[in-house]
């Protein structure tokens, strides 16, 4: 994970340079047109309004690599629980997967917790990254609740995937154990996930059934 982490920041820094470019290329553009007029703005406007709103996105999706790069051990930062969940599902392309509908359903107040944002990034991606696996043909839903219950932070993460039988769910957090075939999964994803959470003081358990899908609970204490 620690490779994997210095790999993503390296490609997050390498994409910060062309990006100031086309930022720096759209405000020129702008500039221009605005000094010296368009033949067509309607044109002009809607394309200049197109690259402002990728270059946007992409600044989203490198801060959210940066969070998720983060490889520093300490368990003291501020982590906002719900801008985890958010970068988590940008960067898995979630709610553009096709066919697959992502709602998310959180708690009116803001969930903050004591902890490592980039441990907790690499939870919520394996949570998720499996919940997207888990749904056949790439048609499905994933949920995601969050609340305050019992003075701790909650989070839920269903889908409507196959689920799992009973062997597979009391073995799921076990290291090496995978049910995807040869090459396409490590079995550490959900065992380092359990580990993490177990680090931050908190829990982290599975409720499935064959053919029902998938819910993983994940609790953590709240910060002070």
């Amino acid at each position: 994970m620690a490779t994997l982490g210095s790999l993503v920041s390296g490609v997050a820094h390498e994409l910060n340079n062309p990006l100031n470019f086309i930022q720096g290329g759209h405000v020129g553009l702008k500039r221009y047109f605005e000094s010296w007029g368009s033949n067509d703005s309607g044109d002009t406007d809607f394309f200049l309004s197109s690259i402002e709103t990728g270059i946007a996105r992409a600044k989203t999706i490198l801060a959210g690599l940066n969070m998720f790069s983060r490889s520093n051990e300490n368990l003291d930062e501020v982590c906002d629980i719900h801008a985890i969940l958010d970068n988590c599902s940008l960067l898995l392309n979630v709610s553009r997967a096709s066919g697959i509908i992502l709602k998310k359903n959180y708690a009116v107040q803001e969930i903050i917790t004591r902890g490592n944002a980039g441990m907790l990034h690499q939870v919520f991606s394996n949570v998720l990254s499996n919940s997207l696996a888990s749904i056949e043909h790439n048609e499905g839903e994933i949920d995601i609740d969050t609340r305050i219950h019992k003075g701790k932070a909650e989070i839920r993460i269903s889908d409507n995937g196959v689920g799992m039988d009973e062997e597979t769910l009391r073995r799921v957090t076990d290291p090496f154990f995978t049910t995807r075939p040869p090459g396409l999964g490590t079995g550490l994803g959900l065992s380092i996930s359990s580990s993490i959470i177990q680090r931050h003081a908190g829990t982290i358990e599975f409720i499935s059934k064959k053919g029902t899908g998938t819910t993983a609970i994940v609790t953590l204490p709240l910060s002070d």
